[in-house]
């Protein structure tokens, strides 16, 4: 089962870990890394497609492969504003996405929010929703949503609420066993999950796993993939 896999999002927390489990995978032949700006990673079977996000033309010419994995995301204080973090988190997921339909990509995985939700006021629970609406409406043969609660991990970019409240939750959630099933959840193990999902055989066209199945599915004994945890 040799294939091609495309990474949007692949300098962030989780697409960084996804990029070594896909150069330790031998069944993937190329790996192409979309980004705006050139990455430290190094190896002869990554392609860095170094484009204009806000030029269609670029994802049209380098989205060409078998999975397309889409990890994008920032945070309103690094975007400056919801419009700025709208065009990240959501139209350039979207317009790849779009364009991976167009090229012939066949299955799409996407990193989505446990608290999506379309009927809300929270501008950014709304956003990750209507995301995950328009990705249903577009026809690869198999869509995968991957919702982890927040995600632990040494980032390159600091989250200072992320670093104040992450700790607190853990504690919280020591004290409190119902709050467990939201308990962050390592980045590495969400790539790990990414990757699985890619191998797993759905019943379905459209698959969604919440926290504690990205735990599951990170864990779950892939025959096929060459990768350790």
């Amino acid at each position: 089962m040799r294939f091609t896999a495309i990474i949007l999002g692949a300098t962030g927390l989780t697409g960084s870990h996804l990029v070594r489990y896909l150069i330790e995978d031998t069944n993937c032949k190329e790996l192409k890394l979309i980004t705006r700006r050139k990455t430290n990673f190094n190896h002869p079977k990554i392609t860095e497609c170094i484009i204009d996000f806000n030029n269609t033309h670029h994802y049209l010419r380098y989205i060409k492969g078998d999975v397309l994995f889409s990890s994008l995301g920032t945070t309103l204080k690094q975007a400056g504003s919801k419009q700025q973090q709208r065009l990240v988190d959501y139209m350039y997921q979207y317009q790849a996405a779009k364009c991976g339909v167009q090229n012939g990509v066949t299955h799409y995985v996407l990193v989505s929010s446990p608290w999506a939700k379309i009927n809300t006021v929270n501008y950014y629970r709304k956003m990750k929703a209507e995301l995950e609406e328009q990705i249903k409406l577009l026809p690869f043969k198999t869509i995968t949503f991957i919702k982890p609660n927040g995600l632990l991990g040494q980032r390159t970019q600091k989250r200072l609420g992320e670093k104040l409240a992450l700790p607190l939750f853990l504690l919280l959630s020591k004290l409190f066993p119902s709050l467990q099933k939201h308990q962050p959840i390592k980045a590495k193990l969400v790539a790990k999950a990414m990757l699985n999902s890619f191998y797993k055989k759905n019943q379905t066209p459209i698959v969604s796993y919440s926290r504690n199945e990205v735990l599951t599915l990170s864990n779950w004994d892939n025959k096929l993939s060459t990768t350790d945890a």
